[in-house]
């Protein structure tokens, strides 16, 4: 059982991974900058070849990291570490009418430098010396993520106050789907009728796989 949940946890991931870099590199680069007028076929086919590319190079890094000895614990937390600051910023700009850009951008980057100067000292103060054992320590990985989070929003913070961009969010409005498509046209499937009835499918499948599920897990 627990092999069978460790593998969907695995791949439910890599899946999950796997689309946000291809949706990225399709629609924020390809349709953005390259090629405006894509068509839905045009954005499928690009998105199943960089989900490809992008599986195949995150294989070989596993590997790659595996051949100097880095556990995934030392991963999980350095991954805090380098792009935990770009969780407020990005927050902000979905959220905050007042989120700068150029602060967001600032406050990832800046967050981030900040972090590794402070997880890099934190390990030399305490331990002595800079190792892959030293820096897998939970005190500078804790310094390192703390910092990232806490400082990056502190810097957007002040760039936003100081220089507010007042954005009023209609631009989200025009967003254009595939082939042509508006945003700001209801899909057939957002009528209420509809959406109340896939809010007590997810109410009454989300019960059994929170609560039922867990206990049964317990008992066996």
């Amino acid at each position: 059982m627990m092999t069978i949940m460790l593998f969907n946890a695995i791949t439910s991931t890599g899946s999950a991974e796997g689309l946000a870099v291809s949706s990225l590199v399709v629609y924020d680069i390809y349709k953005t900058y390259i090629n405006p007028k894509a068509s839905g076929r045009q954005i499928l086919l690009l998105s199943k070849v960089v989900i490809v590319l992008f599986g195949g190079s995150m294989g070989a890094l596993a590997v790659g990291l595996n051949g100097l000895g880095l556990d995934l614990d030392f991963v999980y937390l350095l991954m805090g570490i380098l792009i935990g600051s770009a969780v407020i910023p990005l927050w902000n700009m979905l959220m905050w009418p007042k989120a700068n850009a150029t602060g967001a951008v600032a406050a990832a980057w800046g967050g981030m430098g900040l972090a590794l100067l402070t997880w890099l000292a934190v390990a030399s103060a305490r331990y002595g010396e800079l190792t892959l054992k030293t820096l897998g320590k939970n005190e500078p990985m804790l310094a390192g993520n703390l910092v990232a989070i806490g400082s990056s929003g502190l810097i957007h913070f002040a760039f936003s106050m100081v220089w507010p961009q007042n954005y009023d969010f209609k631009t989200m409005r025009e967003i254009e789907l595939l082939d042509g498509a508006s945003a700001v046209e209801p899909a057939a499937d957002e009528s209420e009728a509809h959406l109340e009835e896939a809010k007590a499918w997810s109410v009454r499948r989300g019960f059994g796989f929170a609560a039922v599920w867990p206990l049964l897990c317990l008992v066996a």
